[in-house]
């Protein structure tokens, strides 16, 4: 949380070197959830600094690609917070690199998954992420659509900011 704030005040350099001190200090550990929100707070860092160097890092270093072509995020998933975020945190370095429609594959499985373990939250910003990629295709209608669907079927009475955290 102090590297995201540390971020939002402009403070980049340090926010990332809390980042990777906190990596480092459970690398010697089996800390696989925290290890996936470290994964995801730096892609979305680096897709707000426009950072394809640090983007290609992490891709490299959680074995994303390799996780996608093993079908990690297949029909077959259960729910499991580390494959969600590690596919939120893939979905946006897809989008970054312009492959809108394998990110929305990404994206689009994350939402059966949560919705069938009946993972509400989880599922709002998963939809979430879907209504920015649908903003991204210039399909501001539909985003839109989107975002009043999942507060309706959610039955969220309104948006909080921990909604587009993760986005």
């Amino acid at each position: 949380m102090l590297a995201r704030i540390r971020f939002q005040q402009g403070h980049e350099r340090e926010a990332l070197r809390l980042l990777d001190y906190l990596a480092r200090v459970l690398q010697h550990g089996h800390y696989e959830r925290f290890a996936s929100q470290i994964a995801l707070e730096r892609v979305l860092h680096a897709v707000a600094i426009d950072d394809a160097d640090m983007l290609a890092r992490v891709e490299r270093d959680y074995a994303l690609q390799e996780k996608f072509a093993a079908g990690y995020w297949s029909e077959q998933a259960t729910h499991d917070e580390c494959r969600e975020r590690l596919g939120i945190a893939l979905a946006l370095i897809l989008q970054h690199r312009g492959d809108l429609d394998a990110a929305e594959s990404i994206l689009q499985q994350l939402c059966r998954v949560t919705q069938h373990q009946g993972c509400v939250f989880r599922w709002a910003i998963c939809r979430t992420n879907l209504a920015l990629l649908l903003w991204r295709r210039q399909d501001e209608a539909g985003a839109l659509r989107l975002l009043r669907d999942t507060m309706r079927e959610s039955h969220l009475t309104c948006f909080g900011r921990t909604l587009f955290d993760e986005a």
